[in-house]
């Protein structure tokens, strides 16, 4: 029977209208403070209506919970806390009454805070106040303000009146110590009808004429009162309406269900399992306190515990892990700096990656200005260099401008241009792909790579340049900029369309001689397993004319000479045209413009550098001339010759001449001067019978004198007769005697004496040691003591001159030296017996080597 009647109740109770239902019997005011209007954060008490906790616990129709069911309305709410000045079910629309009044079923009038706001009186009180503990540093509620005095009294002093009373800990104000938190967004104004209206704060007023799901005639948008607050203090709120001067034309606030909160960080859902993060995902998170309501909140963000970002400006932060390791990022709020209160919240974040891929060398065209280049690439020759195996079959793929867009597959380069994209030089590609349709993985890898151009040309320095000889190939390596050769080629064509077409390319590649001067070369290039993946592209071939400076030289004269010597003719194979400087030396005539040297009368060595730049494209190149100008000047006697006799001592040998001319010549230069050797002084002043050839001369005679001839190559004048020196054969030292003592007793010496060429030194051997050498003196004898110990054989080893020349000459003999040992005598062992006067005979003993006589 309860069950009836509670039925029948609720049928003639819950008015309802197709778009807003509104219950005003079934919830006490305490009842909907607690179940429909707070929120999260928040801890409520001692709950009065209109002044009175007893009243806060009956049914009163001026209160009631609100729905918009499935079908929306206009109001932007869903559901809530409904309050009014008249009867909460006058708010059910349509908007048909231009100016609804309900009747509350008690009403009461008078309020000293609302009559703060109006000199007018204050009838109809619906008055709902609470106390509460936030536990955040701020509290704050979500509503609509809604009344039937639109539009007709906007301006007018018959504006119902409301207000939000907060008072508590740091909070103070004008209404007995409370403040009013119903004010314009950003701004210390009250809302009334006065302040929003279709010509005031339009942006937050909604003109309600005509609607279909509430009765009121206008209404504000969605508001938010909040407040800072201090975290576990007790505050007071006092919502509060009322009609101002009269009765008629009901007004409401609708509030949110479950909006007077404590606001919350909510980081979302943990992103594990099928939820985990793609490794390079930029990862966006929030919280609701921005910088324009929150001026100066401090986020810090934290992962696995360390500080990774902090700021006072911004509430967004893009997560991004390089190293995507696994962790938990969290953030701590303070929306209130001076406040030590905080909001926190965090999420465990795992992550998981896409297809592995190569990294990627540049695509690259050739260009003469790769700054300012614009070129046609083929991007599909970087599918199967970055993605290892790739099938199209099950992997999803695109190019894209940036990370972010291949990572979100969104703003794909056109495929329709991949063959053909139009980049510029050092421009960034990003190659996205996924293999979910084969692993079920939604991750993307990405992978940057580069457009790039280089200078390709080819320009050499040639002696020769019209028949210079290129290297095509190295050319290959500058185009593939790092893409593996085996798998990409390039051949390299006359001109476009062969290039193009892959006809007639040029061979061999190693070896191409110019056809012009310059020539421009085209290229084709292309995927091995792809041939269809290709680019084209061109450079040019150069050849320049070398700088020649030719090859170094040298010049040498007299001091006293007069000539006025042209540099250029002591270089050889220079190009004209270049510049003379002087490295070092001074006190000579040098004219360097006129590239000419001649003695000041005094000694001079100079460094003459000949410099030919006149092809600024090839490297500089440059000879140097040594200039000797000598104080000692003419033909120079050079020193006598000699040689040792070999074994024959017939006193002939053969004799290098040529080896004296840079002696003879002294300061003079072969190229100006040519010396000749004769047999007679007659010869050399003749030049008759030259000594030839003068590097294998045998002499006739010991010694023999050898006359030079000095011819003066400019005129083949005779500059020098007078010098002449001669050759030497030494004979052979030798031995000529070794002797010494054949036998001594051990503990003696004895001599070796040695006789041979005077001057000598004879080295000879003791059969275990090479002995010092023995020096034979002006007699060419010596001698020499030893001690042997042991029978020792004496050797000679060879006997040597000392001088110019030093001959050596080997040397045999020997003496072997016996050593004997000392002699002992030994008596009987028996003493026989004498008689006085008795004469002894003489004891003789012989041994082997020795006599010896014992006298009694």
């Amino acid at each position: 029977m309860k069950k009836i009647t509670l039925s029948f109740i609720l049928l003639f109770s819950l008015i309802t209208n197709a778009q807003l239902n509104v219950n005003n019997t079934l919830y006490s005011p305490a009842d909907l403070v607690l179940s429909k209007l707070i929120g999260q954060g928040v801890s409520v008490s001692n709950v009065k209506y209109n002044g009175s906790a007893p009243n806060a616990l009956i049914t009163n129709n001026q209160l009631g919970f609100y729905t918009t069911g499935v079908t929306p309305t206009n109001l932007g709410l869903s559901s809530g806390l409904l309050m009014t000045n008249g009867s909460a079910t006058g708010a059910i629309g349509p908007n048909n009454a231009s100016g609804s009044t309900t009747t509350s079923t008690s009403p009461q009038n008078g309020d000293p805070d609302l009559a703060m706001i109006t000199p007018l009186s204050i009838n109809n009180i619906c008055i709902l106040e609470f106390d509460f503990i936030p536990l955040g540093p701020e509290v704050k509620f979500e509503y609509v303000f809604a009344s039937e005095e639109y539009p007709e009294y906007v301006g007018s002093t018959f504006n119902d009146v409301f207000g939000f009373f907060l008072s508590g800990p740091g909070v103070s104000g004008p209404f007995n110590g409370a403040k009013n938190i119903a004010l314009i967004p950003n701004t210390t104004t009250p809302i009334s009808i006065n302040n929003v209206n279709g010509g005031l704060n339009s942006s937050y007023y909604v003109s309600n004429a005509g609607g279909t799901s509430i009765q009121y005639d206008g209404f504000t948008t969605v508001l938010t009162a909040k407040s800072e607050v201090q975290c576990g203090q007790t505050y007071h709120i006092k919502l509060a309406l009322a009609d101002v001067g009269d009765s008629a034309f009901d007004s409401a606030v609708f509030f949110k269900e479950g909006s007077f909160s404590v606001p919350r960080v909510d980081l979302g859902g943990d992103m594990v399992g099928p939820s985990k993060a793609c490794c390079g995902e930029i990862l966006h998170f929030s919280t609701p306190f921005n910088p324009t309501n929150y001026p100066g909140a401090v986020h810090d963000w934290y992962f696995n515990g360390s500080l990774i970002y902090t700021s006072t400006t911004s509430n967004v932060f893009d997560f991004i892990n390089p190293t995507c390791t696994d962790g938990i990022l969290k953030v701590i709020v303070k929306p209130y700096p001076a406040q030590n209160c905080t909001f926190q919240d965090e999420i465990t974040i795992q992550y998981q990656y896409g297809p592995v891929l190569n990294v990627a060398p540049p695509l690259t065209l050739c260009s003469d200005t790769p700054a300012t280049a614009t070129g046609s690439f083929d991007l599909n020759m970087q599918i199967n260099n970055i993605v290892p195996g790739y099938n199209s079959d099950y992997e999803e793929l695109g190019f894209f401008h940036t990370k972010e867009d291949a990572i979100a597959n969104t703003n794909v380069i056109s495929p329709a241009t991949w063959h053909n994209f139009t980049g510029v030089d050092n421009q960034s590609i990003f190659l996205g792909v996924s293999n979910i349709i084969l692993t079920g993985n939604v991750c993307r890898s990405v992978m940057e790579f580069k457009l790039k151009f280089v200078n390709c040309d080819d320009l050499v320095c040639s002696p020769n340049p019209s028949s210079a000889v290129f290297d095509l190939t190295t050319r290959k390596p500058i185009i593939l900029n790092g893409f593996d050769p085996t798998k990409y080629s390039i051949s390299f064509h006359h001109d476009m369309p062969s290039a193009v077409a892959g006809t007639a390319p040029i061979t061999p590649e190693n070896a191409y001689i110019l056809t012009s001067n310059p020539e421009e070369i085209y290229v084709r290039y292309w995927e091995n397993a792809v041939p269809l993946n290709k680019q084209f592209t061109q450079f040019s071939l150069q050849a320049n004319q070398s700088n020649i400076a030719g090859a170094d030289g040298d010049l040498n004269f007299c001091m006293t000479d007069t000539t006025v010597f042209n540099l250029f003719d002591y270089i050889t194979g220079e190009q004209a045209g270049g510049t003379w400087t002087i490295v070092s030396g001074s006190g000579a005539n040098v004219d360097l413009t006129a590239g000419t040297i001649s003695s000041n009368n005094a000694p001079a060595n100079y460094v003459l550098q000949y410099t030919v730049s006149s092809s600024v494209s090839c490297p500089v190149d440059f000879s140097l001339l040594n200039v000797n100008i000598a104080a000692v000047c003419g033909v120079q006697t050079p020193p006598d010759m000699f040689l040792c006799d070999d074994s024959s001592n017939n006193g002939i040998e053969i004799f290098d001449l040529s080896s004296q001319n840079a002696t003879v010549l002294g300061s003079l230069s072969s190229t100006d001067y040519t010396i000749s050797y004769h047999v007679s002084s007659a010869d050399a002043i003749s030049g008759a019978f030259p000594i030839t050839p003068n590097n294998a001369y045998p002499n006739i005679s010991n010694p023999q004198t050898i006359y030079i001839r000095a011819v003066k190559n400019s005129d083949s004048s005779v500059f020098d007769t007078s010098k002449s020196f001669q050759l030497h054969v030494v004979a052979q030292p030798v031995v000529t005697s070794f002797t010494g003592t054949t036998a001594i007793c051990i503990g003696d010496s004895t001599n070796l004496n040695f006789v041979g060429t005077p001057n000598a030194t004879i080295t000879y051997t003791d059969g275990t040691t090479t002995q010092p050498g023995v020096l034979l003196g002006a007699t060419g004898s010596a001698t020499v003591t030893v001690s042997p110990t042991v029978p020792t054989t004496y050797s000679l080893v060879s006997i040597a001159t000392t001088g110019t020349p030093g001959c050596t000459n080997p040397a045999s003999g020997s003496v072997t030296i016996t050593v004997n040992p000392i002699n002992t005598v030994t008596a009987a062992s028996s003493t026989p017996t004498l008689c006085e006067n008795t004469l002894l005979t003489p004891i003789t003993h012989t041994t082997t080597g020795a006599t010896g006589i014992g006298t009694p």
